[in-house]
């Protein structure tokens, strides 16, 4: 192997060693517009997009995260300016952690032509790259909200810097919808402290688990609840079962909390049922009446 692709292959290596998407899946699908003959320009595309996401690092801080994140694009057209030659594409782009979270920007048209790549800077605005580095602010923000209050704030933030470059560019109609919805999450306090008190009492349960060489919650011995684990695990869940009740009060079924609940049902459940947390249980039955079984079962 020459020296200089030794070289590029262990940088890529490194870096990623650093990134914090480091399952990094892609598909995508196309219209009747786009000529099969024309699909090794989507392919190379998907490509640079799933890379993108994998080989950068987007939080220096948090350099330890492994997140999941899978790409779907769906092209719409390529805007060809001669036979062989084209400058744009029309698509959209679906990204998921395949639990709780998926967004969708629509409509997007994006410079895209032979030769062009990707390049990571946060001091300019890229139609593309920034449109990335929007969603790993995004999904990072989520992640570490889970694991401490607000912890979240600085990524969402710059996605919010994003999106305000975003609304000067070309597609300002989506960049205006992309920056409604970090506001959305951002400023939904409750949903924040609901996933963070969830996570919370699991991690605590999962430490006395560990501490006692026991498997499965299934399992858990008589010590248990007498602990302080119990205590400090059951308060968590109390006010994780607050926050559902303000987020309905407040917003009533709202989406991305009914997408939350939908993942994590069966775990919550669980986890209340352990904790003797009925009337946490009462309510979800009522809340999330489409699987009120999952947690009628349990409550009997």
């Amino acid at each position: 192997m020459a020296k200089k692709q030794f070289i590029i292959i262990c940088l890529i290596q490194l870096t990623a060693l650093f990134s914090q998407f480091n399952n990094v899946t892609s598909s995508y699908e196309h219209s009747n517009l786009i000529k099969d003959e024309h699909k090794y320009i989507l392919d190379i595309f998907n490509e640079k997009a799933k890379n993108y996401l994998e080989f950068n690092t987007f939080s220096n801080e948090y350099d330890f995260l492994d997140l999941s994140i899978h790409i779907n694009i769906i092209f719409h057209k390529i805007n060809f300016t001669t036979d062989n030659n084209f400058n744009s594409i029309n698509c959209q782009i679906l990204l998921s952690n395949n639990k709780d979270q998926y967004y969708i920007t629509k409509n997007l048209t994006l410079p895209y032509y032979k030769e062009r790549d990707l390049f990571f800077n946060t001091m300019q605005f890229d139609p593309i790259a920034s449109l990335f580095d929007f969603y790993a602010y995004l999904f990072i923000a989520n992640e570490l909200d889970t694991w401490g209050l607000y912890l979240g704030e600085k990524y969402y933030n710059k996605a919010i810097e994003i999106s305000n470059a975003g609304v000067e560019s070309r597609n300002s109609d989506q960049w205006g919808k992309n920056k409604k919805l970090i506001e959305l999450l951002k400023e939904n306090n409750y949903l924040r402290n609901l996933k963070f008190y969830f996570f919370k009492s699991m991690d605590i349960i999962t430490a006395y688990l560990n501490k006692n060489n026991i498997s499965d919650i299934s399992f858990m011995d008589e010590k248990f609840y007498t602990s302080e684990n119990f205590r400090d695990s059951k308060n968590a869940i109390n006010l994780f079962v607050e926050n559902l009740k303000s987020i309905y009060d407040k917003y009533g079924y709202e989406k991305y909390t009914i997408k939350f609940i939908d993942y994590y049902n069966l775990e919550i459940a669980k986890y209340m049922k352990l904790l003797n947390a009925n009337k946490g249980l009462e309510f979800l039955i009522k809340f999330d009446y489409k699987n009120e079984y999952i947690y009628q079962n349990l409550n009997d």
